[in-house]
């Protein structure tokens, strides 16, 4: 499992947190933007964004490198709190070749806090 925040500061505290549960062995936290991402394509079954979309500096950027870092037939998953900033990703990610999207099925109680969305990528 890989993460990935801008700010040094919360990797360090991802580090801690994975080390105090014995996970830093299964774990990987890295420093990067949604808008350039570490990794080579086709890295990834999955990439999910949780409570950061409207954070992104550069929309269409951030969902071109997730569409990159995900291989075929995997996954894109993004949740927040803002619905604004999901319907940017959706609209983004519509526009993408062999991208299918559609609304994340929360369950009721969740649905009512956040909104979500998830892509397959063909």
């Amino acid at each position: 499992m890989v993460g990935v925040d801008p700010s040094a500061d919360m990797v360090g505290h991802a580090e801690r947190r994975t080390t105090e549960a014995a996970l830093r062995e299964r774990v990987d936290v890295r420093v990067g933007t949604a808008e350039s991402l570490p990794f080579g394509g086709e890295s990834f079954d999955a990439v999910v964004s949780t409570l950061s979309a409207h954070h992104w500096a550069d929309v269409a950027a951030a969902v071109r490198e997730q569409v990159r870092v995900v291989r075929a037939g995997g996954s894109i998953w993004v949740f927040d709190l803002r619905r604004g900033p999901v319907r940017d990703v959706v609209r983004r990610l519509q526009a993408e070749d062999s991208v299918v999207v559609r609304p994340a099925r929360l369950g009721r109680l969740a649905s009512m806090v956040l909104v979500g969305s998830h892509a397959r990528r063909g």
